[in-house]
């Protein structure tokens, strides 16, 4: 049997040229899954990928994930994976049939002009009767010549403009030169310029991740928090440098909570994440600030802080940015640390361009 991720495909209930409707096994708690496979064109392979990336955070009740040229679907049940479909197929995405999870969409049944079946009056045009015509062409004469007439009678009632007089400047007394109406400097003083104002100095921003050397959490050396924090570092600088096996890294085997996902198979967040760093190329800024550090226990961390990041797609057309409050939860697995949930907390804005 053919293994996808932590998925095995038992049999095909449905395959067409592009597309299956499968059983399937989660190996993690062996329990039935339906899968539904798509391959997308060529030529679409790119937006659909960006589309895919961007449906990921908001379709609910089923997991996403692509394997270069496939893209699929797993599901509790059918009646989750009708839903995904549903939601996937208004994206542009997952198109075809798909038996036994979604009725086709009939074409509107062609209406007979002449077989018996009466056409929509309210499309057509109704005819003028003649004397209708007539009618209308009369209405439009008289308001024309009415027109007319009210034009001409408002034109030899218009008086003339007034004539405006034009007045002489005072005099002085000897009459030689005109009065100026206010005594003018005979050579003004130039002004100096104004001093150009200084800008006060501002400082670039500073992450609350350090670099090297210096003080970790307000100074402490905790092995821990040392630990953590160099997860940290890594998480941000993997998504910086758009490193997905970096990236991917950092997380657990098996990621408890990924935003609404539970119980996360490394390997399909690792598909994610390549679809999403396809979707958005370009990380240009990921700020984390305003970190705050919390034990959980001998085995256990977490990290609350605010994050800012600005992204594009890979021509730079689109862009992607927000602002929010998340934690990453740490747990130590064979003496390394490893980040086992990933929660956002508060949203503060979020832009698409």
């Amino acid at each position: 049997m053919q293994r996808l991720y932590r998925f095995e495909l038992v049999k095909d209930r449905y395959r067409g040229p592009a597309n299956a409707v499968m059983e399937g096994r989660d190996l993690s708690n062996n329990s039935a899954v339906t899968v539904c496979e798509w391959m997308p064109q060529e030529a679409e392979l790119a937006a659909s990928t960006a589309r895919l990336a961007e449906s990921m955070a908001t379709v609910e009740g089923a997991e996403l994930f692509s394997t270069g040229t496939a893209f699929y679907i797993v599901a509790d049940d059918d009646r989750k994976a009708a839903a995904a479909l549903q939601d996937l197929r208004s994206r542009g995405l997952f198109a075809g049939s798909w038996p036994g999870l979604i009725a086709p969409v009939e074409p509107p049944a062609a209406v007979e002009a002449g077989g018996g079946a009466v056409l929509n009056p309210l499309n057509q045009a109704r005819p003028v009767p003649q004397r209708g015509w007539i009618v209308i062409l009369v209405v439009l004469g008289l308001a024309l010549v009415a027109g007319l007439v009210l034009f001409l009678v408002g034109r030899s009632a218009t008086p003339p403009p007034p004539q405006t007089a034009i007045s002489n400047p005072p005099q002085d007394p000897s009459g030689n030169r005109p009065v100026p109406s206010s005594p003018q400097p005979a050579n003004p003083q130039p002004q100096p310029p104004a001093a150009p104002e200084t800008p006060p100095a501002t400082s670039p921003p500073e992450s609350s991740v350090p670099g090297p050397g210096q003080p970790l959490f307000g100074g402490s050396q905790d092995p821990a928090r040392v630990a953590v924090l160099a997860v940290l570092k890594e998480w941000r600088a993997t998504m910086l440098g758009g490193d997905v096996d970096g990236q991917t890294d950092c997380y657990a085997p098996v990621v408890e909570i990924f935003f609404r996902r539970k119980n996360l198979d490394r390997e399909v967040l690792r598909g994610m994440k390549r679809s999403g760093m396809v979707a958005w190329a370009h990380t240009d800024v990921y700020e984390i600030s305003e970190t705050d550090y919390q034990t959980l226990g001998d085995d256990r961390a977490s990290a609350t802080f605010r994050k800012h990041w600005e992204s594009s797609d890979a021509n730079r057309m689109k862009h992607f940015s927000g602002e929010e409050q998340e934690r990453l939860t740490f747990a130590r697995y064979d003496g390394e640390w490893k980040i086992v949930r990933e929660e956002e907390l508060t949203v503060y804005w979020v832009k698409k361009d």
